[in-house]
């Protein structure tokens, strides 16, 4: 199963990450929301070998070598590490012609659940989960808060919001794996009725337009 684990948090978040990767789920993790919406930056070896077309010199590309399995949050991190790996003369001049070699990733297929903090950097939980819980193709997808807010109306706005469940830091780690496992079973079976719903839909549309051509 695909869980999405958004949080800025390693402290809280990296033995639950390790604990879920060995169970065998795809765990794909996040730091702030812009991640989830705009994926990540990485020079692969398709951007190298356009670079290498360019004016950029051999030793840099061969340099760049270095950093092509690696994923960047954003255009801006990418940029700073390349300032670290050269001296300011060797990277500065070809600047512009690597960072838009870099290719943007989204971060693929839906997940199956999210885990998700309220306390985060720009956008906050709540707001992604009223977001998540509005749109028509993600609805459907369980939502499990993770947050060190811990007050009854902490809990009651996070509900109140469209969240599945409702978790306080710091954690039971069997307690959190048992509800995970519970989201996990809810969003099979969410994920059947919406894809029976969407059949449905469509079949309604094919009966709509069969109906209006005989008239």
């Amino acid at each position: 199963m695909r869980i999405l684990v958004v949080d800025d948090d390693r402290t809280f978040t990296g033995p639950l990450l390790w604990r879920l990767e060995r169970e065998g789920h795809d765990v794909i993790y996040a730091q702030t929301v812009e991640e989830v919406f705009d994926g990540w930056f990485e020079l692969t070896e398709k951007a190298l070998s356009d670079l290498a077309r360019t004016s950029v010199p051999t030793p840099i590309i061969d340099r760049l070598k270095s950093v092509s399995s690696r994923r960047f949050r954003g255009i801006n991190e990418l940029d700073v590490h390349l300032e670290g790996l050269f001296a300011v003369d060797q990277y500065v001049p070809h600047r512009e012609l690597i960072l838009k070699a870099a290719e943007q990733k989204p971060l693929g297929s839906k997940p199956d659940s999210i885990i998700l903090d309220i306390m985060l950097p720009g956008i906050d939980g709540l707001e992604v989960c009223r977001w998540i819980k509005n749109h028509p193709e993600l609805s459907h997808i369980p939502v499990l808060m993770l947050t060190a807010l811990a007050s009854a109306d902490d809990k009651v706005k996070g509900l109140d919001t469209g969240a599945d469940d409702y978790v306080t830091k710091p954690y039971n780690s069997a307690e959190l794996l048992a509800r995970i496992h519970a989201l996990l079973r809810s969003s099979r079976m969410e994920l059947e009725l919406f894809q029976r719903n969407k059949q449905l839909a469509t079949l309604n549309k094919m009966i709509s337009a069969i109906t209006s051509s005989i008239k």
